[in-house]
């Protein structure tokens, strides 16, 4: 039986905990809550949680034993630095732990001092090799707009969970000639739906993931793929998201 709360706070207590679009663990996932992500709990079960993650707001159901219920005081005190590198190992309650980039801890962590423009490629080129998992969030595997989310979390901007409402941010370029470090390229299915986003880096070249976090170019129709001698997905428009 299900029983509601309202808007008690939970803090992720696992490297990766699944988000799932129902009560089951065979149920969609959705998306990824990191370690120490902080979230609203808006229903309990007797082994999970209906939640609507800060990050980004994100609601689905995790795992109740993937999350720590928490007071409001508790949360409003919480002080929190962002993993910047793609993976962190630490140790946590006498447990060597590996984190993904993107997971908050309550103690200082090293992060990238340079321009904000900067760190968005240096963060992007640290995630390249990363596996692509849909639905996921973290370095250990991620989609595209996971991979656009997790690298400007880093640098301090919150981003939507989905391409489609990342792409209403910013302003459109109007060739891709103009494309910048840290501008996001927006790209379309057959039914003209936004299913995928990168980060441009110099020299019209983008980071998306397509199989892996991987570097290809980018040109008026999209995004030339190298190793299938064609185009993998077709181009919306870029936004200027860096000002």
């Amino acid at each position: 039986m299900i029983r509601s709360v309202f808007m008690k706070k939970a803090i992720c207590i696992e490297a990766v905990a699944a988000i799932r679009v129902q009560d089951s663990p065979q149920a969609q996932m959705v998306s990824q809550a990191l370690y120490g992500e902080s979230m609203d709990v808006l229903e309990l079960s007797r082994h999970g949680a209906k939640i609507a993650l800060h990050a980004d707001g994100q609601q689905g159901w995790v795992a109740l034993n993937q999350i720590a219920l928490v007071e409001d005081d508790r949360h409003t005190a919480r002080q929190t630095k962002v993993v910047t590198k793609r993976f962190l190992e630490t140790p946590i309650e006498g447990l060597n732990c590996l984190l993904s980039m993107g997971s908050e801890l309550e103690s200082n962590v090293s992060a990238l001092g340079e321009s904000p423009v900067t760190d968005v490629k240096v963060l992007a080129e640290s995630l390249l090799g990363a596996p692509f998992l849909e639905g996921g969030r973290s370095c250990f595997g991620l989609d595209g707009p996971a991979l656009v989310q997790l690298v400007f979390k880093s640098v301090g901007l919150y981003l939507p969970r989905q391409a489609e409402d990342q792409s209403a941010l910013g302003e459109v370029l109007s060739f891709v000639e103009e494309s910048q470090i840290g501008d996001l390229a927006f790209f379309e299915n057959n039914e003209g739906q936004i299913d995928h986003a990168g980060i441009m880096i110099e020299d019209q070249k983008i980071i998306h993931a397509y199989g892996r976090v991987r570097l290809d170019r980018l040109d008026s129709s999209g995004i030339f793929n190298t190793e299938l001698n064609a185009h993998s997905h077709k181009l919306r428009f870029i936004k200027r998201i860096l000002t």
